[in-house]
């Protein structure tokens, strides 16, 4: 296996295509309010004359970072007009927080090997590339992150590093660790950089690695992962540290889960949805979305197995553009920049 097909085959982005329409079913979390406002969802939600609350008594008093759904229909303005409105704190499972310490011990081991390396468990290991802890380039992923972190988790959760090659490329771990090729930081500028980034972030701040594997599909890639990592280890001589202690550190389902696994469908459309908000409310142009879109159907294709891996479960890439110019002009035909106030 190549670098090229590895790079391919180990990605886990998906850029901001906005699919299913005029929807009026939102589950998301609280992250940013406004006047008489909350945005949930990527969306802008009010409350109706005769909305009715279940575990929250109206728009402004629910606390950010609450779970919430909502049903409701969209106005002309683009805004969503609650009908019912559901709160409800998140809870960390048993099952993430082991995800969480699994994504700890696979950064850990890939800090210690000095790179980022992909296994398939069954003997064939690749080096994607050296990984960069510091530098221009992580300093420059650090910046953006930090703008798009919405507040209540904060940019301190996330650590961010670049892996050296020249692919298109990132990925958060449930733990926050940030991971970006070094091609898309060469090849694309800040403003596009924040919409990719956004939607990794949401990734992250929905919880969609807990809620996308059930607790079989989870182990069943961790004992695969865990071989992986000693294969890994071994072809480098455990750099840092014994074959043994990396092949029992390294483990748990990131080797595979975190590069090889998409979130299906509808997660990655929330994570479109919801980053092209983050992206927004950091004063980014989002009208930018749409081009970023056309660069990677030029670099890639609009049906290969790229379009498998790297973009997940998504719809095709000429609809999600559409879909994306649909979400700009509900959300944000007023400009590039926002009006939350957390």
């Amino acid at each position: 296996m190549n670098l090229k097909t590895t790079a391919v085959v180990a990605g886990c982005v998906a850029l901001a295509g906005i699919g299913g329409g005029a929807a009026d079913r939102f589950d998301g979390y609280a992250e940013f309010k406004q006047p008489g406002a909350v945005i949930v969802d990527g969306q802008e939600i009010t409350a109706g004359a005769k909305a009715g609350f279940k575990g929250c008594t109206a728009i402004d008093a629910i606390a950010l970072g609450a779970g919430v759904k909502v049903d409701g229909k969209r106005l002309a303005n683009g805004a969503v007009e609650a009908q019912t409105v559901e709160c409800e704190a998140w809870v960390v499972s048993p099952e993430e927080q082991a995800m969480i310490t699994d994504s700890n011990d696979a950064e850990q081991a890939w800090v210690k090997m000095g790179r980022l390396a992909y296994s398939d468990g069954q003997g064939n290991s690749t080096t994607i590339g050296a990984l960069l802890k510091d530098g221009a380039e992580v300093r420059r992923v650090q910046a953006i992150v930090a703008r798009l972190a919405p507040a209540y988790v904060g940019a301190a959760k996330f650590r961010t590093y670049v892996v050296d090659t020249k692919e298109w490329n990132a990925m958060v771990m449930p733990n926050g660790a940030v991971f970006v090729y070094k091609g898309l930081l060469t090849d694309l500028d800040d403003q596009e950089m924040a919409i990719i980034l956004g939607h990794e972030i949401a990734h992250y701040t929905h919880h969609h690695s807990a809620k996308g594997a059930t607790k079989g599909k989870r182990n069943s890639m961790i004992g695969g992962a865990i071989g992986a990592a000693g294969e890994v280890a071994g072809a480098t001589g455990a750099a840092g540290g014994t074959a043994t202690q990396i092949a029992t550190s390294a483990g748990s389902g990131l080797v595979v889960t975190a590069l090889n696994s998409g979130y299906g469908r509808d997660m990655e459309d929330q994570a479109d949805r919801v980053g092209l908000r983050y992206a927004f409310r950091a004063g980014y142009d989002v009208n930018r979305a749409p081009a970023l879109w056309q660069k990677f159907l030029d670099k890639y294709g609009q049906e290969s197995a790229l379009t498998n891996f790297f973009f997940s479960d998504h719809s095709r890439a000429s609809t999600r553009k559409k879909n994306l110019q649909e979400q700009i002009a509900w959300n944000y035909a007023g400009g590039a920049k926002s009006t939350a106030t957390q």
